[in-house]
C-alpha cells in the first residue's frame, strides 16, 4: 500500500504557534542612563530569557507595573538582545571604521556578552563568542590592551571572556618585533598593575603552557560554556 501525505496532524504537533509564542501583552523596558525605551511582547521575551520570566511572571513589582528599568546597562546590547529574542539570530560583525591601525567593529561583542552573562544565557554567550572569534580570525586581529582590560572589567572571575582575554594577553607578550610595536611594554605593564586578576591568569598560563597560542586558532568550544558537563554541540570552528 502506498504511503500518503496528509495536510497536518489533526490534533496538532505539540508545538506552540507563533501567535502563542509572541502573545499580545506588552512590557516596557527602559535601558541606560538615557532610558532608551523598548516595548516588547511579554511572551516572546519571557519565553527566551528566564530572567525576565521570573521578573514579569513572578512576585516582583515588575509583574504588576509591566515595566522595568536597567540604568546600568547598554542600549546597544539591548538592541541586539531583543533582535535575538524575535529572530533567534545574531548579525555578523564587520569593520565599521578604522583609525591608525585600530579597527572598530559594527557592534560590541564584549558588552553584549556581558549582558548575556548577566542574564545567564549560556547558549547566547556561546553564539556571541563564535561571532567574536570569527571576526578576529577573518581579519587576523587581536584585541588592544585596553580592550583586554575592558573584558576584565565586564566579566567575573572564571568567565570564558576572561579566559579568552588572558590567552590574547599571553599571545601579545611574545618577543616578536610586531608584538613589541603594536603592544608597547608600558601598556602591558599598566594593564598588569591595574588588573591583578589579569596578571594572575597570565602567570598561570606562563606556568602551564610551553608557548603562547593565538586564541582564535583554538577550537571555538574552548571559550564556550557547556552546561552540566555536556559536550559542545557546535562545530569545532566556524
Amino acid at each position: 500500500m502506498a504511503s500518503q501525505a496528509g495536510d497536518k496532524t489533526p490534533n496538532g504537533n505539540g508545538k506552540r504557534s507563533f501567535r502563542e509564542m509572541i502573545g499580545v501583552d506588552l512590557v516596557d523596558l527602559y535601558v541606560g542612563p538615557e532610558r532608551a525605551h523598548y516595548r516588547i511582547h511579554k511572551e516572546a521575551l519571557c519565553g527566551k530569557v528566564p530572567y525576565f520570566e521570573k521578573m514579569f511572571k513572578g512576585g516582583f513589582k515588575e509583574a504588576t507595573s509591566h515595566s522595568a528599568d536597567f540604568p546600568e546597562d547598554c542600549s546597544e546590547s539591548f538592541d541586539l538582545l531583543l533582535g535575538w529574542v524575535y529572530s533567534d539570530t545574531l548579525p555578523p560583525i564587520f569593520v565599521e571604521s578604522e583609525d591608525h591601525g585600530t579597527f572598530y567593529g559594527s557592534w560590541s561583542a564584549h558588552k553584549f556578552y556581558a549582558l548575556a552573562e548577566k542574564l545567564c544565557l549560556h547558549g547566547l554567550q556561546n553564539s556571541i563568542m563564535d561571532k567574536l572569534l570569527s571576526y578576529y580570525r577573518k581579519l587576523r586581529l587581536m584585541p588592544s590592551t585596553s580592550t583586554i582590560c575592558m573584558m576584565y572589567d565586564l566579566s567575573p572571575a572564571k568567565s570564558p571572556m576572561r579566559r579568552f582575554a588572558a590567552r590574547a594577553f599571553h599571545w601579545i607578550t611574545r618577543p616578536t618585533d610586531a608584538a613589541k610595536e603594536d603592544w608597547p611594554l608600558q601598556g602591558l605593564h599598566n594593564a598588569m598593575m591595574q588588573y591583578p586578576d589579569l596578571t594572575l591568569d597570565f602567570l598561570e598560563l606562563l606556568r602551564t603552557t610551553t608557548e603562547p597560542k593565538c586564541p582564535y586558532e583554538f577550537d571555538f568550544c574552548t571559550f564556550h560554556i557547556h552546561d552540566d558537563g555536556k559536550s559542545c554541540n557546535r562545530s569545532r570552528q566556524e
